[in-house]
């Protein structure tokens, strides 16, 4: 995951008037750049979930050790679509490995949504 791209992603929609209110918000512990949440939301969306849908068709060659960390950086997020997307990576990965797609969800059902869950374990 290339955070270089990302941080421009989020440097060219900074907002320096909303700086101050954001960092005061948070008692000055944390550096903003003044985007506001609908933005972010959406640069989320168009940055992570083709990272997340890489592995979709590759079948025998997924990188399964890269499909679990694309996944696991990706936990708590509340964006439909990654969770989502998510979901569907594990569902479209569960007809060649159904045991990993199972033994994956079993060691992480506590931190995944249950769309994710829902969706990756459609073929189980």
């Amino acid at each position: 995951m290339d955070t270089k791209i990302l941080l421009k992603l989020l440097e060219d929609q900074a907002n320096p008037t909303k700086v101050p209110a954001m960092e005061a918000y948070m008692k000055n512990k944390f550096s903003f750049l003044g985007v506001q949440k609908p933005i972010l939301k959406k640069i989320e969306r168009e940055f992570f979930k083709p990272f997340i849908n890489h592995q979709l068709m590759r079948k025998e060659l997924t990188d399964t050790n890269l499909l679990a960390e694309v996944i696991c950086n990706n936990f708590g997020q509340t964006e439909f679509f990654i969770n989502k997307a998510i979901g569907w990576s594990l569902r479209n990965y569960s007809k060649v490995n159904p045991d990993w797609v199972r033994a994956f969800i079993d060691q992480h059902a506590s931190q995944m949504s249950s769309l994710s869950i829902r969706e990756g374990s459609k073929y189980l």
